[in-house]
């Protein structure tokens, strides 16, 4: 407990280098602790080297935590960012869909596999995932704004059209709606 909580203030104080030793001494002496102590330890020290920006250390923090308790969704949420940084879009989709399903009803694995099926294109998979985070978050404009983007991307304005209104009925002077009535206009104007 005592490296824990030193490795912590390390960590807050931002001296990184000092808590992952101090965190690592934790993990290696928590043997008879519940594995989901564990788990937060290694994930602590993965944000750790991830802060230090050493990514391999990072990611094996983070693989060490979901063996140790695969129940956590921290560890598959940061090692889906890291890879999808990398490039490595296959691995980064792997763990979002895993965190999609520790947790399906947290919206973050849907913004997070949207994210990268934008990046990569695929339109459709990227709507899916919008569609599935609006339904927990049905009145967030950017939402909105984002499922108009991938409906144009794919060439059909009726649908982005309703989900651009539906970001200014949302959000009339904040950025989200002021961006999407300039679509809307840019759109009517390559109507005429």
């Amino acid at each position: 407990l005592a490296y824990l909580e030193l490795g912590h203030l390390y960590k807050e104080t931002q001296h990184y280098e000092l808590a992952t030793k101090s965190l690592e001494k934790a993990f290696n002496a928590m043997a008879q602790v519940t594995p989901n102590r564990r788990a937060l330890c290694a994930t602590d020290l993965g944000v750790c080297y991830a802060l230090l920006q050493n990514h391999e250390q990072a990611c094996h923090w983070w693989k060490t935590a979901i063996s140790v308790y695969p129940m956590l969704l921290h560890p598959y949420l940061n090692l889906g960012h890291a890879l999808e940084n990398q490039g490595v879009f296959e691995e980064a989709e792997y763990y979002f869909r895993q965190a999609s399903e520790i947790a399906p009803h947290d919206s973050r694995a849907c913004y997070n596999l949207a994210r990268l099926y934008s990046k990569l294109e695929a339109w459709e998979k990227a709507i899916e995932q919008y569609e599935r985070q609006l339904i927990f978050e049905p009145n967030n404009p950017w939402i909105h704004s984002d499922v108009a983007n991938c409906y144009l991307q794919q060439g059909n304005i009726l649908r982005g059209k309703d989900h651009l209104l539906k970001t200014v009925e949302l959000d009339p002077e904040g950025e989200a709606g002021r961006c999407a009535q300039f679509i809307i206009e840019g759109l009517h104007a390559a109507e005429v």
